[in-house]
């Protein structure tokens, strides 16, 4: 069953336009979306919550048409890059906003709060105002309300870029767990190519308004269909004998012997046992990641192997 459906769904502005875009998400699953500064990400999710209007194209919830019904009709709850909590009301408060309109006996309500305090580490939060709280603590208090009404769907526009790195990784866990426990699918973008790993079922790179590839992220990391798709996963870009190449990092070797290419270590570093580092070839600059220590090499020529290639379009 198809829970989420966009249909060549289009926003123009004045010297750029999103779309069209065509994608599906099935029940029980989520899509993580990376792409650079400016490739529409935001703007996606906008669209697909109701704060944009589409120019172009049709948005399906659970097959219902919900492209131009209000916002709050949609059932679909976004928890944005900086936190929007109202700043007259406490913690609990703010939790407690969306109940109050859905119907939830004080009962209901009083258990939600609970559960989701647990889950965002809240206990000695609770009753705080924003004004006391961290950025970090605002967002996580922003995802417990967008959570707290069980949407149909949730949209994360970098929920968090704010949340320490312990707490931030304690977080993206049960955030992931709810999309189980709760059946709370979602879209989450990120900059953060581990975290959009761990957080979607599938993976979409956009790039200036358009999808460039969307698969599982497995398939998507051994066959980048492009060269845009390849360099931004990590993958260095060659071009060989008039044709495009990619090459990870760990694929390419610096050899005693007489290799495919000669070059020139740029930069290099060792850290927890792996060396990555620089090398300048045929005046390309290709990353290489080695468990080999390579530090007193930098300056110097050497000689290289490429274990492995992928052909892309350039």
């Amino acid at each position: 069953m198809v829970k989420l459906n966009v249909i060549n769904l289009k926003k123009k502005y004045v010297k750029w336009e999103l779309g069209p875009l065509s994608f599906s998400i099935s029940d029980k699953q989520s899509l993580s979306i990376l792409g650079p500064s400016g490739s529409g990400k935001s703007t996606l999710l906008r669209t697909i919550c109701g704060i944009e209007e589409p120019d172009n194209g049709k948005i399906l919830l659970d097959n219902r048409d919900i492209t131009d019904i209000p916002m709050e009709e949609r059932e679909i709850g976004m928890v944005f890059q900086e936190s929007t909590l109202f700043p007259h009301m406490s913690v609990r408060e703010n939790i407690k906003f969306g109940l109050d309109n859905y119907g939830f006996t004080r009962e209901e309500k009083n258990d939600r709060i609970e559960v989701l305090k647990n889950i965002f580490h809240l206990e000695r939060l609770i009753d705080r105002m924003p004004d006391k709280l961290s950025g970090g603590e605002k967002q996580r208090v922003a995802m417990a309300r967008a959570i707290a009404v069980k949407p149909k769907f949730l949209l994360y526009d970098e929920p968090l870029s704010s949340i320490d790195r312990r707490n931030r990784e304690v977080v993206r866990g049960e955030l992931k767990a709810m999309q189980y426990s709760e059946g709370i699918q979602f879209i989450y973008v990120t900059h953060d190519h581990s975290e959009a790993l761990f957080m979607g079922d599938y993976l979409a790179i956009l790039n200036n308004g358009k999808i460039e590839q969307i698969d599982k992220a497995d398939t998507l990391y051994s066959n980048p269909e492009n060269s845009f798709v390849a360099w931004f996963l990590g993958y260095n870009i060659l071009n060989i004998n008039s044709k495009t190449y990619a090459i990870a990092p760990e694929e390419i070797e610096i050899t005693e012997a007489a290799g495919e290419f000669s070059g020139r270590i740029i930069s290099g570093s060792n850290v927890q046992g792996l060396w990555n580092g620089y090398i300048s070839i045929n005046g390309e600059t290709i990353q290489i990641t080695s468990k080999v220590d390579h530090t007193d090499k930098i300056g110097k020529k050497v000689q290289i192997t490429i274990l492995k290639k992928i052909l892309v379009k350039g």
